[in-house]
């Protein structure tokens, strides 16, 4: 500590004083000397020895506050060197999963960048989420449907079953074909699977795959075919563009046309019976029956096969009621 004007370390020495005569001064400003006798100091003046007295009250007081500070400080050393020293303890290490961390606005910051919580379907690590596997309502019969057979020809399906494009991928009908032995399995045309030919063609349309495969079936049995039949029957498949005697009026000479040109046609038909108002009487089977139609999709449906039955066998069979079994068929799961 430094103070000006004064020197805390360096005593101040009086100098060598003259004999005077005494003078009255104020007891604490006085100034003791202290000699060894009046004679030796006569002799041999010296210089006075140091002593506290000889310094001013002032000085005095400074002195013993910087002592009192340097013996503070010397007191904390000793008691922080006399101390047992402390250890510092390693951090405690905890064994937790490894888990993304949350960001802001719902995302998630992970490992391999930003995911999105809203939609956990297309998470890297989560398998995605299953598509439920069609399944194909029961009508409940209406007041005046035509119901004959075991089929309820006012409800041969459901609009929203007809127009469900999704019920089947291209992998899912290559299965499909696989299952039933189906030759179409293995049957391609300009380096197309038969699967991706039907399943572009219901995409197209926007209709169910599952209508194109059983309209296949119901018109020339494509699908529970083993052996590849010949080009005539590849030309008929959907049966587009043929008339009830075999007649061709249409320009749809292969399997892929045939299928792209009537499932569009199926389409079609059903965009037009969407302006048409429900309960409707349709006159099928020649004008033989009166059979009502209650949705839009069913209606299509006869304006495709304007029949309940094929009236030419003599069972029962074809028409509309020979789509309604297969399509019931095809939407059951085979065994495993």
């Amino acid at each position: 500590m430094k103070l000006t004007g004064i020197n805390l370390f360096q005593p101040t020495l009086s100098p060598p004083v003259r004999r005077v005569q005494p003078q009255s001064v104020q007891a604490q400003d006085r100034l003791e000397l202290a000699f060894p006798s009046s004679e030796s100091a006569a002799a041999c003046p010296q210089k006075p020895k140091f002593s506290l007295k000889s310094l001013p009250l002032q000085r005095l007081g400074v002195i013993g506050l910087a002592g009192l500070c340097l013996f503070g400080s010397l007191v904390a050393q000793l008691s922080a060197n006399d101390a047992p020293a402390v250890k510092e303890s390693a951090p405690i290490q905890q064994v937790v999963p490894r888990t993304a961390e949350l960001g802001v606005d719902g995302w998630i910051i992970g490992h391999s960048g930003l995911k999105n919580v809203a939609n956990p379907a297309v998470l890297p690590d989560k398998p995605p989420a299953q598509a439920e596997p069609f399944k194909l309502s029961k009508p409940v019969a209406k007041k005046h449907d035509y119901i004959k057979h075991h089929v309820n020809f006012s409800q041969l399906i459901t609009n929203k079953e007809f127009t469900d494009s999704t019920a089947l991928d291209s992998a899912g009908i290559q299965a499909f074909l696989e299952e039933r032995n189906s030759f179409l399995a293995d049957y391609s045309e300009n380096g197309k699977s038969a699967a991706q030919i039907i399943h572009e063609a219901a995409q197209k349309a926007n209709i169910n795959p599952l209508v194109v495969l059983t309209t296949l079936e119901k018109e020339n049995s494509m699908v529970s075919r083993e052996k590849q039949p010949r080009q005539k029957a590849l030309a008929a498949s959907m049966g587009y563009g043929y008339t009830d005697g075999g007649n061709y009026t249409a320009g749809a000479k292969s399997f892929s046309s045939q299928v792209l040109k009537g499932a569009q046609l199926l389409a079609d038909l059903y965009s037009e019976a969407q302006s048409q108002t429900y309960p409707l009487t349709f006159r099928a089977d020649y004008g033989k029956h009166k059979v009502q139609i209650d949705n839009a999709a069913t209606y299509a449906l006869f304006q495709y096969t304007p029949h309940t039955v094929d009236t030419g066998l003599r069972k029962v069979g074809g028409g509309n009621y020979l789509f309604r079994h297969i399509l019931e068929d095809f939407a059951t799961p085979l065994p495993k």
